[in-house]
């Protein structure tokens, strides 16, 4: 009897029997003449988290500062509010973005609005969203 506990407590530990992490984290650094934006993709089960920063830069601050953060929050207003929650901030420097999207909640039109601007799929699974972000120049841990 204690070898057939042993065998088990052994195939237990070889075969790595504990549950996968299901979570992901990507990052992308962009640079463009006017502004620096910064973005940070939270993936698991059941959320979605995306946190972006935009910096503009001090000799456009006038001409593009209030514009771009008007665009950037407007493109965000159309989101099915019952899955997604958006939350900004103004700054001296520029603005920053929170996006939270409760993924078991999502219509397929709020699926449909975070493929389109994210490229992110909520269909598929945490690897092969990893894949697609990677593809588009995010850093993946």
């Amino acid at each position: 009897m204690k070898k057939l506990y042993f065998m088990l407590a052994f195939l237990l530990l070889v075969c790595g029997c504990e549950k996968k992490n299901n979570s992901l984290e990507c990052s992308i650094n962009n640079d463009v003449d006017l502004y620096s934006n910064s973005v940070v993709i939270k993936v698991n089960d059941d959320s979605i988290i995306i946190e972006q920063s935009f910096n503009v830069r001090d000799e456009f601050k006038e001409l593009v500062g209030d514009s771009l953060f008007d665009s950037v929050i407007e493109s965000y207003t159309l989101f099915d509010k019952d899955s997604i929650k958006v939350d900004s901030k103004k700054s001296d420097n520029g603005f920053n973005v929170n996006i939270k999207i409760d993924k078991t909640k999502m219509n397929d039109d709020a699926k449909n609005d975070i493929i389109s601007l994210f490229n992110i799929d909520t269909n598929k699974n945490i690897d092969e969203i990893k894949k697609s972000l990677e593809t588009d120049g995010y850093t993946c841990k």
